[in-house]
C-alpha cells in the first residue's frame, strides 16, 4: 500500500490517534475511505473515456481507409 511497511502504517495511525483522539478515528477513517473511493471512481471514468475515444478514433480511421 503506497510502498509503506506495516510498521510505518502503525506509527502513522498512532500519531493520528494522539492528535485526534479515539472518538474521532472512525469519522476520519470513513472520510478517507470515501475520498479514496471517489478518486478510484474518477480514475476509472477517465480511463473509460480515454478507451472510448481511442476506440472511436480507430473505428473512424478504419472506415476511412
Amino acid at each position: 500500500m503506497f510502498g509503506m511497511s506495516g510498521g510505518e502504517i502503525i506509527i502513522i495511525l498512532l500519531i493520528v490517534l494522539m492528535f485526534f483522539g479515539s472518538k474521532s478515528m472512525p469519522k476520519i477513517a470513513r472520510t478517507l475511505g470515501r475520498g479514496m473511493r471517489q478518486i478510484k471512481d474518477a480514475t476509472q471514468d477517465i480511463q473509460r473515456d480515454i478507451q472510448s475515444s481511442v476506440h472511436d478514433t480507430e473505428s473512424g480511421a478504419s472506415s476511412v481507409a
